[in-house]
């Protein structure tokens, strides 16, 4: 299970056939809409980040540019969902204010998890540190349901940001679980672990996309 983890079938494959889905919708959709520019942006910042940090990387893991491109890589990874959340939860604002809210929220997990690594003693395996971090995650983006999502908001817009919300809660409760299961020495962990990064890497733009409304750009 652990070799089919660490096969370049996995990952960065299955980024691949999203990546190549999300073209094909991003043809179909009206160019001028806040939706195709943040589909397009972050479907170019996965394509960099499989490429990257996938099995068939041109990159060495021992590149002293390595480690610190993976943890900018994750920090993008939840900053295309902060950023399309702030965008749609104040419509009104400009670019300028939805992108620095969003990347100081993108920030409060990176942050909060070293902060924690300093001051309690947890064990400097790397299952550990991830699982610091996906509580945490998971933890913050359940924290922003409520607060984001009022009941004045369109009602087809509050569903979709609402399974958007849900969809990316579930990534995070996933890899938990897996990390979990692999700190247990459960071989299934490995396996458990390639669902949510098939979700993360092949599925979340794409659904995000073909589920929007049409008000959005949405291709439904």
């Amino acid at each position: 299970m652990k070799a089919l983890y660490d096969s370049g079938w996995h990952h960065p494959f299955a980024a691949y056939l999203g990546l190549a889905v999300l073209v094909v919708l991003l043809a179909r959709m009206p160019r001028s809409t806040f939706l195709f520019r943040w589909a397009a942006l972050f479907g170019l910042v996965l394509a960099a980040d499989a490429t990257i940090t996938g099995a068939w990387s041109p990159l060495p893991s021992s590149s002293p540019i390595f480690t610190p491109l993976s943890i900018a890589f994750v920090i993008l990874g939840d900053a295309r969902f902060f950023f399309l959340q702030e965008r749609l939860a104040r419509p009104d604002a400009s670019m300028l204010r939805v992108t620095i809210v969003a990347a100081l929220t993108s920030l409060v997990v990176p942050v909060s998890s070293t902060l924690l690594r300093h001051a309690l003693p947890l064990d400097s395996d790397g299952r550990w540190l991830f699982l610091t971090y996906e509580l945490l995650a998971l933890g913050w983006v359940l924290s922003t349901w409520r607060v984001r999502y009022g009941r004045d908001r369109d009602p087809e817009t509050r569903r979709w940001l609402v399974r958007v919300t849900a969809f990316f809660a579930t990534l995070y409760a996933l890899w938990a679980t897996a990390d979990v299961l692999i700190l247990l020495d459960v071989e299934l962990g490995h396996l458990l672990r390639i669902v949510p990064n098939v979700l993360y890497y092949a599925v979340f733009l794409v659904a995000t996309v073909a589920f929007a409304p049409r008000a959005h750009g949405g291709v439904r």
